[in-house]
């Protein structure tokens, strides 16, 4: 497999982005408890998006995985911390790892360019959509 090849790092992408998802939601079959501090599902989503998007802008700047992935696992815990969600530190450094797996599969591009930009906002759009979907799904 090469960075240039479409096919192989979507299809990981969005295998990561399945298993990221229903480890989320699997916290969240519990009743919407940030919904009880005043959060609504725009709230948790944007907040995840981010993580997403940071760990994508590291990856467009070549960082290494290995501080990228510590950095991932601290905000998830934050993230889930502050909307209620119980998650153990190994279950955020699992949802880290899926998360920065799937940003590191994609190619990163010049930071100039108009690639690296649009790499990001893809890779964090595809993380809001997911989260709000699956939170407001029946």
């Amino acid at each position: 497999m090469t960075a240039t090849d479409p096919e192989q790092p979507l299809g990981l992408q969005m295998n990561r982005t399945v298993v990221i998802f229903s480890f989320l939601m699997s916290l969240m079959l519990t009743p919407q408890v940030y919904a009880d501090d005043g959060f609504s599902t725009i709230d948790v989503c944007e907040s995840f998006s981010l993580i997403a998007k940071d760990i994508m802008v590291a990856r467009q700047k070549d960082r290494p995985m290995s501080e990228t992935l510590p950095f991932a696992r601290g905000r998830i815990k934050k993230w889930a911390d502050k909307f209620g969600f119980d998650l153990e530190i190994k279950e955020a450094e699992q949802m880290a790892a899926e998360l920065v797996m799937a940003a590191y599969d994609r190619p990163s591009f010049d930071m100039d360019g108009g690639n690296a930009p649009r790499e990001i906002n893809s890779f964090e759009n595809l993380h809001f959509k997911e989260c709000y979907k699956g939170l407001t799904s029946d």
